[in-house]
C-alpha cells in the first residue's frame, strides 16, 4: 500500500519502520523464543507486497517460495543444525551468493583483446563447476564412495573431462591417504 500511495521511498521507510519494531520486539522477547522468523516473514511480506505492484508475477513465485520455506522451517532447521558442518554451510553460502548474487552483477559484454571474454559467461563455468564439485559431494556423502564417485565423474564428464580428472585425481589421492592413515 505504501507503494500506490507514495513511491519506492515511501516503501523504504515502512521497510526500515518495520524493521527496527520488529528488532525491538526480538530484544522484548528473545529469551523466550530466540527466533527471528516472524520478524523476517513481517518484513519479507511489506517487502512482496511493493513488489506485487510492479512484478506480480515474480512477487507470487516468491511468496510461494518463501511459504515452502515457512512450512519446511523445522525440518531445515534440524538439517542445518545437526547434518551440516559449518564449512559445508559455509561453502553451501558461497555457492548461493555466486550463483544468485554476483552471476545477474557480471556484464554480459565481451571484453578484452579480440572481444573474446565474456565474464557472464566465464561466471556461469565458474558456478557449473562449483554445482558440480557440490553435487559430488553430496553424493559422496549420503551414498558412500562406490555409488558417488561413479556418479560425480559421469555428470562432470559431461561438462569437462580435465576438470573431471583432476579433481577425481585429487579425491582418490586424499581417500588413499585417508586409508593408509
Amino acid at each position: 500500500m505504501s507503494l500506490t500511495l507514495g513511491d519506492a521511498m515511501l516503501l523504504a521507510v515502512m521497510a526500515l519502520a518495520i524493521a527496527g519494531l520488529s528488532l525491538m520486539a526480538f530484544r522484548l522477547s528473545h529469551e523466550k523464543d530466540p527466533g527471528l522468523t516472524t520478524e523476517v516473514a513481517l518484513l519479507l511480506t511489506l517487502l512482496l507486497g511493493g513488489l506485487a505492484m510492479r512484478e506480480p508475477a515474480l512477487a507470487s513465485g516468491v511468496a510461494v517460495l518463501l511459504a515452502l520455506l515457512l512450512t519446511a522451517r523445522t525440518v531445515l532447521h534440524r538439517f542445518v543444525s545437526t547434518i551440516l558442518s559449518e564449512a559445508e554451510l559455509n561453502d553451501a553460502l558461497i555457492l548461493a551468493a555466486a550463483a544468485l548474487v554476483l552471476l545477474p552483477l557480471a556484464p554480459d559484454q565481451y571484453l578484452g583483446p579480440f572481444n573474446a571474454l565474456n565474464p557472464r559467461t566465464i561466471w556461469k563455468i565458474v558456478i557449473l563447476i562449483m554445482s558440480i564439485s557440490a553435487t559430488g559431494y553430496i553424493s559422496l556423502r549420503v551414498m558412500g564412495p562406490r555409488i558417488g564417485l561413479p556418479i560425480t565423474g559421469l555428470a562432470s564428464g559431461f561438462v569437462s573431462s580435465a576438470a573431471t580428472i583432476s579433481s577425481m585425481g585429487a579425491r582418490a589421492a586424499k581417500e588413499s591417504r585417508r586409508l593408509s592413515d
